[in-house]
């Protein structure tokens, strides 16, 4: 995911101003894919509701669905 510290609108860029950065739009599976990845990276519980929109091209219209991955057990 390409993410700017700084406003950037152009070339598919959002600011996001409560973070003071600017992130690229991606696919729905690319940032699930990134968000895992990075829970996993820095050893994070993540645990994300979500809807699929209700419309035919969706992979499931109107279903919901989580994404949990939980933290590492860390060695006593």
């Amino acid at each position: 995911m390409n993410i700017v510290p700084q406003a950037k609108d152009d070339d598919g860029y959002k600011y996001l101003p409560q973070a003071g950065l600017s992130y690229q739009g991606v696919s729905a599976n690319a940032a699930a894919n990134a968000i895992v990845a990075l829970a996993k990276d820095i050893g994070a519980t993540l645990d994300v509701g979500f809807e699929w929109r209700d419309k035919e091209q969706a992979a499931h219209p109107g279903r919901r669905a989580r994404i949990q991955v939980p933290a590492p057990l860390h060695e006593a």
